[in-house]
């Protein structure tokens, strides 16, 4: 099966899923990751981030074949691709209530404008970005590898790649409320 029909699999049961286990009269209500008009805004830091670990397999810290395991490819959506399916009818038994998307603001970029401190603006978006990734990173490791200390290495690269070239996050926010008619 090609990786797009698994795709369209995968989707298609979700929506069966998520039908299913939502009693009448129930909404969900997801926050997550979207994609603006340029871009979902992440490509930036999602590309230091990578960059970091192919630099750590360079130096042979990882190898080809974790390194293959970390890729983790993933794409905000837009508002328009997310209300396709409802408008297409393919969506049976939910209702789409509310779709929005909203730039998230960067939550380091004031300070740095105030303090110039480009160290601690890598730091605190290596910090996140650790925080988010670091145990996807840390489980495609090959058994019996240190894992704190190839963590804590990762976590150095990335905050001096964002440190060297520091930049504004352009996130986009999307908010979706899916209800089960009553």
């Amino acid at each position: 099966m090609s990786p797009i029909m698994a795709g369209r699999s995968i989707a298609s049961l979700w929506k069966r899923a998520r039908s299913a286990e939502l009693r009448p009269g129930g909404r969900l209500v997801c926050q997550f990751m979207g994609r603006g008009a340029d871009g979902h805004g992440f490509e930036w830091m999602a590309g230091n981030f990578w960059r970091s670990i192919v630099d750590m397999e360079r130096e042979r810290l990882l190898t080809a074949e974790e390194t293959l395991r970390m890729a983790s490819p993933s794409a905000g959506r837009s508002l328009d691709q997310l209300a396709a399916p409802f408008e297409a009818g393919q969506v049976v038994g939910l209702a789409l209530d509310h779709l929005s998307a909203v730039p998230a603001p960067d939550p380091y970029w004031d300070a740095l404008q105030e303090t110039g401190d480009a160290a601690a603006f890598g730091r605190q978006w290596a910090n996140m970005m650790c925080a988010a990734n670091g145990p996807n990173f840390s489980a495609r490791l090959d058994a019996g590898r240190d894992r704190a200390q190839l963590t804590n290495s990762l976590l150095q690269r990335l905050a001096a790649r964002i440190e060297a070239d520091p930049q504004p996050g352009h996130s986009v926010i999307v908010i979706m409320s899916i209800s089960k008619p009553g």
